[in-house]
């Protein structure tokens, strides 16, 4: 009989979509964008775990955390939120089962929603880590190129900044400099029907879209074909927290300033430290062509 599983946040967007790839998982999935909602769901239904977002529209998350550890203390919560040291405080004292920061990542809790609901004592959250803000963003690997191959890979540009997109996309069509093979497009989050025609293989997302990554990238998992990974580049200033939250899972984040007039910048530089990040992806997952007269 499959898990009953409510997903609980005011982003309709998310409900559906996060809906939809659990249900495609085999649970049976309830949901809700407000408090009552929530309240009456748990009430009525028999479930096994609530996803639940703390900032809610009606009686807000918090409420509903106390009333499920009080009254249906089987029920796995899971807690979904931007991270803010005053509700981490709060849900702390309460307790929950895991801890995730917004943007999602959905392997991550895929893997914790398999584990609650098998009964295997769970490790750590990934959240529950303090974030020092030590302001040294991770940088990508450095590449070694495989003998007689060349990464070859459809990558796709997302960036509110048309110099930095421009400069991306024309750095990574040129095989003669970037020493790979790439079919490049840029886009917008919302063109979601022209990415699924190109089905890239490796997202370039700038992270001052990051707070939409959440929704963008379970879009993307849905997709025929997702991409393999999804790389952040921009300047960390921007959104700090986020990206190094996100960084501290796992996910490769390349540093580019916002003001590319400084003279004393080295964008080439930075560039070939994305350049490297993406070469390692297609390593990672064999995105490469072989070619006799390729000499690294």
């Amino acid at each position: 009989m499959p898990n009953n599983v409510l997903i609980v946040d005011d982003e309709k967007f998310l409900t559906d979509t996060l809906g939809a790839f659990l249900k495609s998982k085999g649970y049976n999935i309830f949901k809700a964008e407000d408090g009552q909602t929530t309240l009456n769901i748990i009430k009525n239904e028999m479930l096994d775990l609530v996803l639940l977002d703390i900032k809610l529209p009606g009686v807000d998350g918090i409420e509903i955390l106390r009333l499920m550890r009080r009254d249906y203390p089987q029920v796995k919560v899971i807690v979904m939120t931007a991270y803010d040291m005053e509700y981490k405080q709060r849900v702390d004292d309460i307790g929950y089962d895991a801890f995730f920061l917004k943007p999602l990542l959905l392997d991550d809790l895929t893997r914790e929603i398999e584990r609650l609901l098998s009964g295997e004592k769970t490790a750590t959250p990934l959240a529950e880590d303090k974030i020092k803000n030590t302001r040294q963003p991770v940088q990508g690997p450095q590449f070694t190129p495989l003998e007689g191959a060349l990464p070859k890979a459809r990558l796709l540009i997302v960036s509110p900044r048309n110099l930095i997109s421009g400069l991306l996309k024309d750095y990574f069509s040129k095989r003669e400099i970037c020493n790979g093979i790439y079919e490049i497009t840029e886009s917008g989050l919302e063109q979601l029907e022209h990415i699924r025609k190109f089905q890239p293989d490796i997202v370039l997302l700038d992270i001052a879209l990051v707070g939409m990554l959440g929704e963008f990238g379970l879009t993307l998992m849905n997709l025929p074909q997702p991409p393999k990974e999804i790389i952040l580049f921009g300047d960390p200033a921007v959104k700090w927290e986020e990206v190094e939250a996100l960084t501290r899972r796992g996910t490769r984040f390349i540093e580019i300033p916002s003001d590319l007039h400084d003279k004393g910048y080295p964008i080439k530089d930075t560039i070939e430290r994305l350049d490297n990040a993406v070469k390692d992806v297609c390593i990672k997952y064999g995105l490469v062509k072989k070619e006799k007269s390729y000499e690294p």
